[in-house]
């Protein structure tokens, strides 16, 4: 948690700028500032059990993904992620545009997880995404869409 809270600031991108694009061409920088992890044990409710004092501590063994996000707010945020939402995030991570990393990502998934970048402002910049052909022998422009 302290990676999270100590990560450089940086600018968000505009969200209705980011409305106006074909959302499912772009490619997306993350904010410094948003670790996300799958585990096959409980993490989130263990953590629950740990920090808010629920009476009971989780009895069953089932995997979840967490996001550790610092807010506006500057304070330390951990959530519950859908577990392939961990594995949509590092896709997105690695380059990939969104019509690529959603692939196998429910709707319902991947509202939460866009819900949660915007909403927390955790996407710092959005690119559209290049195919080139193996013969071109050419490098993707550097366009930086939204800033």
């Amino acid at each position: 948690m302290g990676e999270v809270y100590q990560a450089r600031d940086v600018a968000a991108v505009d969200v209705q700028a980011l409305l106006q694009a074909d959302i499912e061409q772009l490619t997306f920088k993350l904010s410094p500032a948003l670790l996300w992890l799958t585990s096959y044990w409980p993490l989130f409710d263990l953590w629950q059990f740990l920090t808010h004092e629920q009476a009971e501590p989780p009895t069953d063994k089932h995997p979840q993904a967490i996001a550790v996000f610092r807010d506006a707010d500057l304070h330390v945020q951990l959530v519950s992620l859908p577990v392939p939402g961990a594995a949509f995030l590092d896709c997105l991570k690695a380059g990939a545009a969104l019509r690529v990393a959603r692939d196998g990502l429910g709707d319902d998934d991947l509202q939460q997880v866009m819900a949660l970048l915007v909403h927390h402002e955790l996407i710092v910049t959005a690119e559209t995404a290049v195919s080139l052909s193996p013969d071109t022998g050419l490098d993707p422009p550097d366009e930086t869409l939204i800033p």
